[in-house]
């Protein structure tokens, strides 16, 4: 359970200092206050780096709007460099990042065609999503791998700007969770919703498996308000009901401001050891949290 932080004196010393013309990024990161928002950035890198100096897995939940607002060059760079260890992705995000791969281009969010039909995607991606709904029915294989590997097979011109297929390239466990009523991608013609569920639901046994093999785990949710929390709740649940309860360390949540928060992330943010919640603009927080970690990296 985080607990609530005292009230602090604030300093001139916390006062933003000037940005000078032509100074680097990194002076302009100490120029930030050392208050607010700006604080947390700072509170999110030193614990995110202390942990990674411990060896401790992050896992990353992506929800769509991590992708349509153009941000999966910073996550696919985190992969790289070893601060993700497992990446959980809604099912609007993995049709996003999957029209990111297929055809260098990002849908917009997907939740809005729930209620209108007809989906904005490319011819290119329903073959995809058939060839990987026939390896989840034939070899009971998770959503998540499925999809990784018909993209690698296929080796799409833009796969380098793909989540998930940074994700396979590093060996990273993959799980997508599709909520049938929610996402969109049921409404697809020609694709069987019954091999969906069951590909979601083997990387929903997939997730606590991993999560099973961790010491401590701590978690990035980048744009999901609600799916991704629930799956993490379910998982957390599922865990402790055979005997096996998981010690979350670090929680991290930032959210767009078209996005609520919802209970089970309020449940997740709470059982963190240490928690930091951020709603709105992420197009500018996480861009600002990646670029501090690794001026410290």
């Amino acid at each position: 359970m985080s607990e609530p932080r005292p009230p602090r004196v604030i300093s001139i010393d916390d006062f933003a200092g000037i940005h000078r013309p032509h100074s680097s990024f990194l002076d302009f990161l100490i120029n930030l206050p050392s208050l607010g928002e700006a604080q947390k950035i700072f509170d999110v890198r030193d614990g995110w780096l202390a942990r990674r100096q411990q060896q401790q897995s992050f896992v990353l939940l992506v929800g769509s709007e991590a992708v349509s607002l153009g941000l999966s060059p910073l996550v696919i760079d985190l992969v790289q460099r070893g601060f993700i260890q497992a990446v959980a992705f809604s099912g609007n995000a993995m049709m996003s990042d999957l029209h990111v791969a297929m055809t260098g281009s990002a849908t917009p969010p997907l939740d809005r065609y729930h209620q209108e039909g007809g989906l904005p995607l490319a011819p290119e991606v329903l073959p995809v999503l058939q060839a990987a709904t026939d390896l989840v029915r034939d070899q009971r294989s998770g959503l998540g791998a499925a999809i990784a590997s018909v993209l690698a097979e296929l080796a799409p011109r833009h796969e380098g700007d793909s989540i998930l297929m940074a994700a396979r390239r590093f060996s990273l466990p993959i799980t997508v969770h599709i909520s049938l009523g929610d996402d969109p991608v049921h409404l697809l013609e020609d694709l069987r919703v019954e091999d969906l569920a069951l590909g979601s639901l083997l990387d929903l046994s997939e997730l606590p498996a991993w999560l099973d093999r961790q010491r401590k785990i701590s978690w990035i949710n980048l744009g999901s308000a609600r799916l991704l929390p629930e799956v993490l709740n379910n998982t957390s649940s599922l865990l402790e009901a055979s005997g096996k309860a998981i010690e979350w360390d670090m929680g991290i949540s930032l959210l767009p401001g078209t996005q609520g928060r919802g209970q089970r992330l309020g449940w997740l943010l709470d059982a963190a050891g240490e928690s930091f919640d951020f709603v709105g603009a992420l197009e500018l927080t996480w861009p600002l949290l990646c670029a501090a970690l690794l001026e410290e990296a």
